[in-house]
């Protein structure tokens, strides 16, 4: 009879310890997915901040050259030649500060995009690696069982 509970601890043992391996590789992905989520909401914060800052660009383009064609009003000239020719360059200007902007945060998104991927994959692979320990861990149980049984007579290809 104790043969019995023996073999039942050995495999009570294997399971438990499938159940932590499984557990493990489960924890570890919800670690990675968070990483992963924390990366996505840098990429958003990065977004954000652009657009703001190309909202704000426009506005200081349409203040500049407000004040460039006002002042040349003031001293009497005509917004022709050199006053539109200032008004191009400062809205020019104005367009590539945005256009740098804009790039500057698509880099840095494309960036947080690529490392939440990188996590995702290494929470998918946390997963899959834990399962297969735990496959391990029941095989190897199973086997101590079998060769237990095998050692006392018990096994029944023996009679």
């Amino acid at each position: 009879m104790s043969a019995g509970l023996i073999q039942i601890g050995m495999m009570g043992l294997g399971v438990f310890d499938a159940y932590q391996q499984v557990s493990a590789g489960n924890d570890a992905q919800r670690k990675y997915n968070e990483m992963a989520a924390e990366e996505y909401r840098q990429a958003g914060y990065l977004q954000r901040e652009s657009l703001e800052e190309q909202h704000d660009l426009t506005k200081q383009g349409r203040t500049a050259t407000g004040d460039i064609i006002a002042r040349a009003a003031k001293s009497g000239l005509r917004v022709s030649g050199s006053t539109k020719t200032r008004v191009q360059r400062e809205l020019a200007d104005i367009e590539r500060r945005k256009a740098m902007s804009g790039f500057r945060a698509s880099e840095g998104m494309r960036r947080h995009y690529i490392r939440a991927d990188q996590y995702r994959s290494a929470g998918r692979s946390a997963r899959v690696a834990g399962q297969r320990r735990a496959i391990g861990s029941l095989l190897t149980s199973g086997y101590a069982v079998g060769e237990y049984r095998y050692e006392k007579g018990q096994w029944p290809f023996n009679k």
